[in-house]
């Protein structure tokens, strides 16, 4: 993965006082927040549109995600019905968002 980013994540629900809060959609008893900091503007934003095409693709019975930008900041939300879903929903989103900065990184 390349090194252009900060990444926070908070768990299950729980998020720290500082995060954004986001309204539940689904009833989903198990939550996490992946935001990731950006040096720029421009790199958020092409990180944000490399994954957002993903958001409907991807969803599944168990998990669904949800992705939103502010300014430096690419946030993404992922909530599953039970664990095992939410492992695989974090899994598969780091690994799109780690794909995409790859991607840039290279363009350098």
């Amino acid at each position: 993965m390349a090194d252009c980013a900060t990444l926070r994540a908070v768990f299950s629900g729980s998020p720290a006082a500082d995060a954004i809060p986001i309204p539940n959609s689904m009833t989903a008893p198990h939550q996490t927040y992946l935001t990731a900091e950006y040096a720029s503007t421009d790199l958020a934003r092409a990180i944000e549109r490399s994954i957002r095409p993903e958001i409907d693709d991807i969803e599944g019975d168990r998990t669904t995600a949800r992705l939103s930008r502010d300014g430096r900041q690419v946030e993404l939300t992922v909530e599953a019905t039970d664990l095992v879903a939410l492992r695989a929903g974090i899994n598969t989103w780091m690994t799109l968002r780690g794909v995409a900065e790859d991607a840039l990184a290279g363009q350098k």
